[in-house]
């Protein structure tokens, strides 16, 4: 990875990192193959900004010890959804308990957004949750500003966000961050969604 970050714009991001304990190793790591690549004389940039991906409980309770060590941070919606929650994700006798818009999974996710913001380190988000057109305002009223999707999803999530407004978003993750039921956040979020874009979600 270092070879390559002359070449680009580099970040190394470490998945399922459970605490500050972990980071730290991985770090450890990161410079010790930095020091040998450049007593072999490797051209290196000067720094390359190291991040965590928030996978797990433990990370969401701290994060506000994580965002302190690192450069940025990705919220991993599912492995987030299925620790949370406690499902797995690929046994369908279960898969109507995999809720991403549980009330717990969105106060998992505001927590790591405020945390960032405190730290003043970026917060994005991947996975499924971030590719599905239907949470995109709810998202960003969350207070993500970045969005990991797949290609053939970019022009629909673009065209959504672009067409909100940040305060109707706001207004709308306050509400479903007040509602106690998955039934009733998905309820409030296709309602939105369908009177906002009646021509993406006629039939919600």
């Amino acid at each position: 990875i270092f070879r390559a970050a002359p070449y680009g714009n580099l970040r190394i991001m470490f998945p399922m990192v459970l605490g500050v304990e972990d980071f730290r190793r991985a770090k450890e790591i990161v410079e010790r193959v930095r020091l040998e690549l450049q007593g072999e004389g490797v051209a290196l940039p000067k720094r390359v900004p190291l991040g965590l991906m928030v996978e797990t409980p433990a990370s969401v309770f701290g994060i506000d010890l994580l965002a302190k060590e690192a450069d940025f941070v990705s919220i991993g919606t599912n492995d987030l959804i299925q620790y949370t929650l406690a499902v797995d994700r690929g046994n369908e006798a279960i898969a109507e308990i995999y809720e991403p818009l549980h009330p717990a999974v969105l106060r998992a996710i505001r927590t790591v957004v405020e945390a960032g913001r405190h730290a003043k380190i970026p917060v994005g988000i991947c996975g499924e949750m971030a590719g599905e057109p239907l949470y995109a305002v709810l998202l960003v009223g969350l207070g993500l500003q970045e969005f990991s999707v797949s290609p053939y999803l970019v022009p629909e999530i673009k065209t959504i966000i672009r067409d909100s407004t940040y305060q109707e978003a706001s207004l709308l993750a306050e509400r479903c961050l007040c509602l106690a039921t998955p039934t009733e956040v998905r309820t409030v979020v296709s309602d939105f969604m369908g009177e906002r874009f009646p021509r993406l979600f006629a039939s919600l």
